[in-house]
């Protein structure tokens, strides 16, 4: 996956009257060295249904799956290559508050215009990671020692908390950041707060 391909990936969700942020590890990349199999866009709660509707009748979109009302993800086809990408809604993410305002804090200070469209900050992208609910977010401990290693600082972890604060979401955070840092200790990544 590279930037031709979330360029491409942006058009689509454009040409479809989508509202998106990228998120996941894309996001990443626009900042640091960073590998992602897939593109995981952010989409508004209130157009959620409807925007993968919209893509499940795209021409580009080879695939499309269902996974409850929190994701949705399939295959598009950019040039001769197919991509995989995930529809990520902002309720999973958006603690004691809505979901809209979860996207609406995301697009308005959480994110950065680029040419592949608006991308998410790094500390968004962490938040992300570790608040999903379960144990899903064990997973995405990697994903941040990954980033760490490519340069992503530390203090990374304080726009983390805030975001977390402003969800109420922080104590759910607190312990699973512990768990990061112990991580990157473990690894030899400085993690000093």
């Amino acid at each position: 996956m590279n930037r031709r391909h979330v360029r491409g990936f942006a058009a689509v969700l454009t040409r479809r009257g989508i509202h998106f942020v990228i998120v996941g590890g894309a996001a990443v990349a626009e900042v640091y060295p960073s590998e992602s199999v897939d593109i995981d866009v952010l989409l508004m709660a209130r157009e959620y249904a409807r925007a993968v509707d919209e893509l499940d009748h795209d021409p580009s979109v080879v695939s499309m799956s269902r996974e409850g009302g929190e994701m949705a993800g399939g295959h598009f086809l950019v040039g001769h290559t197919v991509v995989r990408f995930d529809l990520l809604n902002p309720e999973a993410f958006s603690g004691n508050r809505s979901g809209d305002e979860f996207f609406d804090f995301v697009r308005r200070s959480g994110s950065r215009r680029t040419p592949e469209g608006v991308v998410a900050k790094v500390a968004v992208v962490w938040y992300m990671r570790l608040v999903i609910e379960g144990d899903a977010w064990l997973v995405q401990v990697q994903k941040i020692l990954r980033d760490l290693r490519a340069g992503a600082p530390w203090d990374l972890t304080k726009d983390v908390r805030r975001i977390a604060k402003r969800f109420g979401v922080e104590e759910r955070l607190d312990d699973r950041l512990g768990l990061v840092k112990q991580e990157a200790e473990r690894a030899g990544l400085r993690a000093t707060q």
